[in-house]
């Protein structure tokens, strides 16, 4: 009778574990597609906030946005195009976590007045609240990623954006 009662106590914290996974997956996935749309049009109109070469010369990475959303956290959003002659890796970009695979984990915000460094937020099983399933970036390819960091102080306006593998840069305005 207990190992039954036991037993269907762990098949319910189970099945909630596998409820919440499904639903950050689903909540990453249409934020993703929101995102991509957004991005899509404030690319097209050439209005990045700051642009950084690969360190290896064939990629370029443009600031799009970042701003203050609710929720004392700020909201990156950055195009990155391929200008070599080879495919990307994505992984470059994965943060620290083995979850972190095929994710924008890796990206930083700088807080030079404070000297503080942010990372990128993360939900309640340590997945990063940012682009996943990166996919290798083709010759002449452009991809829109996005991430979400806890906000700087108010009185920061401007922050340093820290890519892996490409030059930092320094002085980004922060939007509202």
């Amino acid at each position: 009778m207990l190992t039954e009662q036991a037993n269907m106590r762990l098949n319910s914290r189970s099945k909630e574990r596998d409820l919440q996974m499904t639903l950050n997956l689903l909540s990453n996935f249409w934020a993703t597609a929101v995102c991509a749309t957004a991005l899509t049009a404030a690319a097209a109109t050439g209005a990045e906030l700051a642009t950084s070469d690969h360190e290896s010369g064939t990629a370029r990475a443009e600031v799009l946005e970042l701003k203050r959303i609710p929720g004392g956290m700020l909201m990156l959003r950055v195009a990155i195009s391929n200008t070599g002659r080879t495919p990307m890796d994505s992984t470059q970009f994965d943060g620290p976590s083995s979850v972190d695979s095929s994710t924008f984990s890796g990206t930083n915000l700088i807080d030079p007045l404070n000297k503080k460094k942010y990372f990128v937020v993360r939900d309640g099983v340590n997945t990063c609240v940012c682009s996943q399933g990166l996919k290798s970036l083709l010759p002449g390819a452009r991809m829109l990623v996005w991430a979400r960091y806890p906000a700087p102080p108010e009185g920061v306006q401007k922050i340093s954006v820290m890519i892996p593998h490409f030059l930092p840069m320094d002085e980004v305005a922060i939007g509202k």
